[in-house]
C-alpha cells in the first residue's frame, strides 16, 4: 500500500458546496470520486476481497463474522487457516467445538466461534444449505445483527444495502458533520444511501472502509470520536477477556481442575477465577465433571 500522506483530502471543498447547497448530484458526484480516487491508489487487499472468495457465501459469512470487532490485518491470516480447516457448513456442523475453537484461537471474542456451529446447522438444515440474501433472514442467525447482515447481503450478492460500520462513520463525519460532536449514526444512515454507488456496492463499501482507515490514521481517531455509537475499547490486558482466554486455551490442552487452572493464570484469586469458569459453563464454552473441567461436547 501506498503512503497515504500522498493523498490530497478534498473534504472541505465538499463540506463547502454540502453545507451551502445540501446533498447535491455534483456533491454526490465529487464525493465518490474521491472515495474512488483513493481507493483505486491506495486500496488494500485482503484473501476475502478476492472474487474466489466472495462469489462463495459461505466465506463471506465466516470473514464477516471474523471481523466482528477485530483488524481486518489480524483477520487475515486465520480466515485462510479456518478455511483449511472448515472448507464448507458440513465441516463446521461436524466439528466438535473444541475444534472450531482451537481453529479460532488468535481472533477473540469465542462467542463467535460457537455461533458458526449453529449458523451452519440453520443453514444446512433450514436453508437448503444456501446463505439467504435476504436481510431480514439473515438477522435471524446466531451473531448476526443488521449491519452484520447487510454487509453479508452486499459482499456475497453485491447487492445495495444500506449499512454503516467504524470506518464507513468515520468518512461520512469527515464529510457532512465537520466539527460536530454526538452525532447518531441515524443522522449518518440517510446519506449512506444517498451516496450509495448503487452500480458496484461491494466494492463501493471496501473503499468507504479503506477511505476510514485512511482517516483514523492521518487524525489519530479524533474523528470517530465525535460519533455517539463511539466506544472506547476496554484495556485487554488484566481484564476478564484476557483471563477467559488464557482459561480456554489451558483447557482445550486437556482438562483441568480448578486448582491448575488458579495455578496457570497466576495473578487471578480463586473466587474470581471460579466466577468466570461458571461464567463459561453456562456459555456453552466450558463443561465440568467431577472436579475436572473440558471443553463442552457439542
Amino acid at each position: 500500500m501506498k503512503q497515504a500522506r500522498l493523498v490530497p483530502d478534498r473534504s472541505d471543498i465538499i463540506w463547502k458546496d454540502y453545507s451551502s447547497d445540501g446533498l447535491t448530484k455534483t456533491v454526490i458526484k465529487a464525493f465518490r470520486e474521491e472515495i474512488w480516487n483513493y481507493y483505486h491508489q491506495e486500496g488494500r487487499e485482503f484473501p476475502f476481497r478476492s472474487p474466489r472468495h466472495y462469489r462463495v457465501p459461505y466465506r463471506v459469512v465466516i470473514s464477516e463474522i471474523m471481523l466482528q470487532q477485530t483488524q481486518a490485518t489480524r483477520v487475515q491470516g486465520k480466515y485462510l487457516e479456518f478455511l483449511k480447516r472448515f472448507p464448507d457448513f458440513k465441516s463446521i456442523e461436524r466439528a466438535t467445538h473444541a475444534e472450531i475453537l482451537e481453529a479460532w484461537k488468535g481472533l477473540g471474542y469465542n462467542r463467535r466461534a460457537l455461533a458458526l456451529k449453529k449458523i451452519a446447522r440453520m443453514i444446512l438444515h433450514d436453508h437448503g444449505g444456501q446463505v439467504p440474501s435476504e436481510i431480514d433472514e439473515l438477522e435471524e442467525f446466531p451473531w448476526i445483527g443488521p449491519n452484520t447482515a447487510a454487509s453479508i447481503s452486499t459482499f456475497a450478492f453485491n447487492l445495495p444495502n444500506v449499512f454503516i460500520e467504524t470506518n464507513i462513520r468515520t468518512v461520512y463525519l469527515h464529510f457532512f458533520f465537520k466539527d460536530e460532536k454526538e452525532v447518531m449514526d441515524a443522522e449518518i444512515l440517510p446519506l449512506v444511501k444517498q451516496t450509495l454507488d448503487t452500480s458496484n456496492p461491494r466494492e463501493w463499501y471496501y473503499a468507504l472502509m479503506d477511505y476510514g482507515v485512511f482517516l483514523k490514521k492521518r487524525y489519530k481517531n479524533k474523528i470517530a470520536k465525535r460519533g455517539k455509537q463511539y466506544k472506547r475499547a476496554a484495556p485487554f490486558t488484566g481484564s476478564s477477556r484476557q483471563a477467559r482466554g488464557k482459561i480456554l486455551r489451558l483447557v482445550l490442552q486437556e482438562p483441568r481442575s480448578l486448582d491448575e487452572i488458579t495455578k496457570h493464570l497466576g495473578d487471578e484469586k480463586p473466587d474470581n477465577v471460579a466466577s468466570i469458569i461458571n461464567d463459561m459453563i453456562k456459555e456453552g464454552f466450558l463443561s465440568r465433571d467431577g472436579k475436572m473441567y473440558s471443553i463442552k461436547d457439542s
